[in-house]
């Protein structure tokens, strides 16, 4: 007799199967956005001291997170979203303080419920980052299940 386990995975499968076909249907690869990005003081390192703030590289891959998760967004029905799984990025030059950044990014590939993006950060002299990122869908409910399931658990390790 099969257990509900058993039927519970089956039930998932079907799921995320249904999920990645209309994926399929509206998500495009291709697409891209850019973002402009104003470099004032919360975007800058300040450890090397006074007058040599520059963008930071923590702040250029969040901005290229909330880029990409931006775009995928106008391609997903509301009860879905995405979540960072990788990061690539070359910094390859200086975002000065109180310049403005454009942020292109563009859909690659989908491998399943993974989109991988492709992004250039640029200012109006040079190319200050590129690389990779990848997002992968979720559903909103399932993923608050999971993180409750989750919470329990570390509750109950205390």
């Amino acid at each position: 007799m099969p257990l509900v386990s058993q039927y519970i995975d089956v039930a998932l499968n079907n799921y995320f199967k249904n999920i990645m076909d209309s994926m399929k249907k509206m998500i495009q690869v291709g697409i891209s956005s850019t973002v402009n990005i104003q470099i004032d003081i919360t975007k800058t390192i300040s450890f090397m001291g006074k007058g040599l703030n520059v963008y930071a590289t923590p702040i250029i891959v969040s901005d290229i997170e909330y880029a990409c998760r931006d775009l995928l967004l106008t391609q997903l029905p509301a009860n879905q979203d995405s979540v960072g799984t990788f990061v690539k990025i070359e910094h390859i030059a200086a975002g000065l303080l109180n310049s403005e950044v454009k942020i292109n990014v563009k859909i690659s590939k989908l491998i399943g419920r993974k989109v991988l993006f492709a992004a250039t950060v640029k200012d109006k002299i040079e190319i200050i980052a590129k690389g990779q990122h990848t997002r992968f869908v979720v559903d909103k409910n399932i993923m608050k299940n999971r993180l409750h399931t989750k919470i329990k658990k570390y509750k109950n390790l205390a």
